[in-house]
């Protein structure tokens, strides 16, 4: 079995999966450095939950080279994991943020199992925390991994308070692939003399 840990090239806020609020500078979750995504939802007399469009990253790479470039066509996956590290400026039940969606997009569309963490809050401020979401079941298959056009595609549910705005933020957006490679078959020359 082989791992490679790849990161995200293009980062959009994708709005074609709904929500209303936009992801500021989506290319800062392109590297674990700090330099953060941001969805803002200010304050509100009447507090409501509103939800973010998608973070959606894609065109991942790994030293360099993509997807399609590092895993044979012949490889079987056996997982993928997508590794957001993210936090809110507040966490409770008056202000957060939560997952609403974490899929994989293949094929044109957002495909597989939703893997969001809908119960628990964002972590708060200092910290930007890693969350790592497994997919070992309803995997792309390996030329769907390799295409163009694979992204992981984050959401958020955001709630704001009366007097102050919540904040969202994602850090880096991660994809770790565990694969075996196709098998070679040798066939044996033989010559006649």
């Amino acid at each position: 079995m082989a791992t490679i840990v790849f990161y995200p090239t293009a980062i959009t806020s994708d709005n074609s999966a709904g929500g209303s609020v936009p992801w500021v500078d989506p290319g800062n979750a392109a590297a674990e450095d700090a330099a953060v995504a941001t969805a803002t939802e200010a304050l509100m007399e009447t507090p409501a939950v509103k939800t973010s469009l998608t973070l959606k990253a894609g065109t991942f790479k790994s030293e360099g080279m993509t997807i399609a470039e590092l895993i044979a066509a012949g490889a079987t996956l056996n997982s993928v994991k997508a590794s957001v590290k993210r936090n809110a400026n507040a966490s409770g039940a008056g202000r957060y943020a939560k997952d609403l969606v974490v899929s994989q997009f293949y094929g044109g569309a957002y495909a597989g199992a939703n893997l969001a963490d809908t119960e628990n809050y964002w972590p708060g401020p200092p910290d930007l925390l890693m969350k790592d979401y497994t997919w070992s079941e309803g995997l792309p298959s390996t030329a769907q991994l390799r295409a163009a056009d694979y992204a992981i595609g984050v959401q958020a549910h955001l709630l704001p308070a009366t007097d102050a705005a919540i904040i969202a933020s994602i850090d880096v957006v991660a994809l770790t692939v565990d694969y075996d490679a196709p098998v070679a078959v040798f066939r044996p020359i033989t010559t006649e003399y």
